[in-house]
């Protein structure tokens, strides 16, 4: 579907998020629209309401466009007019692409969920008494408030307190149109600012690097150069370091053979991979850019506005992610790292591929560079882990500050695992002490007690013989003790 004959009812900006909303009228007479669909649409959207409405008639009238940033950075593009014999070029600040947008789908999920809690509300017992958390919030420190500030949700609240500015728009063709396209061209040129070579083949060659091979190396040589960005003579005119992070901030993601490949002859595989060290990080014997180089300090996200400092933390639990899997589940990354699906999905895309079974590493692992730098590899390793542990803290504490950075109990967050099993092996001595009082006795306590006690003296031989002749005695029934008491009586008698 094409705007070009369209009706333009309003057009809106916002020149500091650069962003742009275009409404069209649609065509509710013509023969490829369905009238009880749109006739549903609206009435989903609006409902009975004849306030705040979305569509102003009894169907759905209009289509809304709105922007998003197609490059993160239009720095390097320019819109350019030909002239006979002039190029006239003009800097371009931003690049947007227009998409249509479905906001009134979601009043229609707004509206019933609404209808959902009021109902449920209804069936509720209001006599029913309800338990209430009483927080106490500390004074705000300068520290919670600059991570408040860099948070998700306070550029979404700065984005959308800026106003939208209505503007005029003309179509292609109109009169209008074809006076702001006459601006482009320069109306005079004071002085030859053009820094080319005098010849085309000058030209040609400053282009293009010598190359002393057949015309098939040379044309892959070719789409090398595109494939970096800037020519390659340009690039091996660069140090070492800089043309390995330049080639690294293009590629994103790049095994050491084909880094090689683009590296001069004089460029040694020691040198190569310890300059890789300092721009990029091993991901399954890959090299993949660093988070920092990717997302400089105090850059935002070209489609949500996340600052670097969240890109950059959930870039790095993502890559470290991948040195545990081949694959990663969107989902699950997404209910971790807590990111906008545009961000979520630009980090995957730049260092993997979607397969049925998740996002995929892009490159397969390099077993034959592990082999060979065993040592950087078990380097990147113990690297890998202490970023971990230093994620964990950093996920830890922006949980912390999302809640409010408050100093109560309420809002601190629950003890590690090592105090409680640390209480209940407490608690298990006290129980075993409290089993000896009443019969029961411990290994190391039992051990204790044996030693407290006094020995008692060996029994002498004369003891232990006069023991032994009593126990050989034999033993007297008590028919005949009785008998002998008698005969002991009369005697006496």
């Amino acid at each position: 579907m094409t705007y070009d004959e369209g009706y333009c009812l309003e057009a809106r900006v916002k020149p500091k998020q650069q962003k742009v909303e275009i409404e069209f009228s649609l065509n509710t007479s013509g023969p490829n629209y369905d009238k009880s669909k749109g006739e549903a649409i609206a009435q989903n959207a609006d409902g009975q309401s004849e306030k705040d409405t979305y569509f102003s008639g009894s169907m759905m009238n209009k289509q809304v466009l709105t922007s998003t940033r197609a490059v993160a950075s239009a720095d390097n593009y320019a819109i350019g007019l030909l002239r006979p014999g002039e190029l006239h070029l003009t800097p371009l600040h931003a690049i947007v692409q227009m998409k249509p947008s479905f906001v009134y789908m979601d009043r229609t999920d707004a509206d019933k969920s609404a209808g959902d809690s009021v109902t449920g509300g209804i069936e509720e017992d209001e006599d029913e008494p309800k338990a209430v958390t009483v927080r106490f919030a500390s004074t705000e420190t300068e520290r919670v408030k600059k991570a408040r500030e860099r948070s998700y949700n306070f550029i979404q609240q700065q984005m959308a307190s800026e106003p939208w500015t209505s503007v005029n728009f003309h179509n292609f063709g109109t009169e209008m149109s074809g006076v702001e396209r006459t601006m482009l061209l320069c109306p005079q040129m004071d002085q030859d600012m053009s820094d080319l070579p005098g010849t085309p083949k000058e030209y040609l060659k400053s282009l293009v690097m010598e190359n002393e091979s057949t015309s098939a190396s040379s044309a892959s040589s070719v789409s090398k150069v595109s494939s970096c960005g800037k020519s390659m003579r340009a690039l091996q005119q660069l140090p070492l370091p800089d043309q390995i992070k330049s080639i690294m901030l293009s590629a994103k993601v790049i095994d050491t053979v084909k880094l090689m490949s683009l590296m001069p002859k004089s460029a040694d595989d020691t040198s190569v991979v310890r300059s890789l060290q300092q721009v990029a990080v091993l991901v399954q014997g890959c090299w993949v850019v660093k988070s920092e180089i990717l997302y400089p300090k105090d850059s935002f996200s070209p489609q949500t506005g996340v600052s670097a400092e969240i890109l950059c933390r959930s870039r790095d639990y993502m890559m470290w992610l991948y040195t545990q899997s081949r694959h990663i589940v969107q989902q699950k990354l997404a209910d971790t790292i807590k990111l906008p699906p545009e961000d979520l999905k630009m980090l995957l895309s730049s260092v993997a591929k979607l397969t049925p079974q998740g996002w995929e590493f892009l490159l397969p692992f390099d077993k034959d560079f592990v082999a060979r730098h065993a040592d950087v590899f078990q380097r990147q390793q113990m690297l890998w882990e202490a970023k971990q542990q230093h994620l964990s803290k950093s996920f830890k504490a922006a949980r912390q500050e999302a809640k409010g950075g408050r100093n109560d109990s309420v809002m601190q967050s629950p003890p590690t695992r090592g105090r409680p099993r640390q209480r209940r092996r407490t608690r298990s001595r006290q129980d075993s002490v409290t089993s000896e009082g009443s019969g029961s006795e411990s290994g190391t306590d039992r051990m204790d007690v044996e030693h407290a006690r006094p020995k008692k003296e060996p029994a002498s031989l004369s003891s232990r013989g006069k023991v032994d002749g009593d126990l050989n005695k034999p033993k007297v029934g008590r028919g005949q003790a009785n008998a002998e008491a008698k005969r002991v009586t009369s005697a006496v008698k």
